[in-house]
C-alpha cells in the first residue's frame, strides 16, 4: 500500500508499480490491511521546496494554478517560500501529513534508485531499470538559500518531517 507524497517520485512510482493505479483502497482493501506493505518515498524538505518552486514557475499549467492562489510575482525563490510558508497546498504541505507513523517501508529521494530496487526485493519483486518522470534540471537546492531566514523559514514549516525521517540543510 503507497502514501503518496508529492514531489517525492511520486509519478515514477505509480507508474513503476501501478502502471498509475492505486493497488488498493483504503475504502475497499482487498484483504485486511495489516497484511499490505506499507511503504512510501520521502525527500529532503529543503529540496522539495526548490523543486515546488521550480515547477510552479516554470510549467505553464503549474503557472496559471499558482495566478488562481495569488498576484504576487513568486519568481525569487525567497518569495516564493514566504508564499508556500503562509498559503497551503499539498504540493508543498508536509510529508507526516501523507504518512501513517507506522510503516514497514520508508524510501528517500536521495537514495531513490537503491530504496526502490531494496523495496521490490522486499515484494518480491525483479529490480528495475526506472525512468525518472518530471525531473527538473537545477543545481543543488543549497545554491538557492541565498539567507539564513529562507533555510530557518522551510525548516519550520517542515519540522516534523525533518525530525521524523531524519534530514538536516
Amino acid at each position: 500500500m503507497y502514501f503518496d507524497v508529492p514531489k517525492a517520485a511520486s509519478t515514477t512510482i505509480r507508474r513503476a508499480l501501478f502502471q498509475n493505479k492505486s493497488s488498493a483502497s483504503l475504502r475497499n482493501p482487498k484483504k485486511e490491511l495489516a497484511s499490505y506493505l506499507k511503504f512510501t518515498f520521502v525527500r529532503n524538505p529543503w529540496d522539495r521546496m526548490v523543486s515546488n518552486w521550480k515547477m510552479f514557475t516554470t510549467q505553464p499549467r503549474r503557472i496559471a494554478q499558482l495566478r488562481t492562489m495569488t498576484n504576487e510575482d513568486l519568481t525569487e525563490f525567497d518569495h516564493f517560500v514566504e508564499f508556500a510558508v503562509s498559503k497551503g497546498n499539498h504540493h508543498w504541505q508536509p510529508q507526516v501529513l501523507f504518512t501513517p507513523d507506522k510503516l514497514d517501508f520508508t524510501g528517500k529521494v536521495e537514495h531513490f534508485d537503491r530504496d526502490m530496487n531494496r523495496l521490490l526485493r522486499a515484494m518480491g519483486r525483479e529490480p528495475l531499470e526506472l525512468e525518472k518522470r518530471n525531473t527538473t534540471n537545477r543545481n543543488h537546492y543549497h545554491d538557492y538559500y541565498n539567507s539564513p531566514s529562507t533555510i530557518d523559514q522551510v525548516a519550520k514549516l517542515y519540522r516534523d518531517d525533518i525530525e521524523r525521517f531524519d534530514y538536516q540543510f
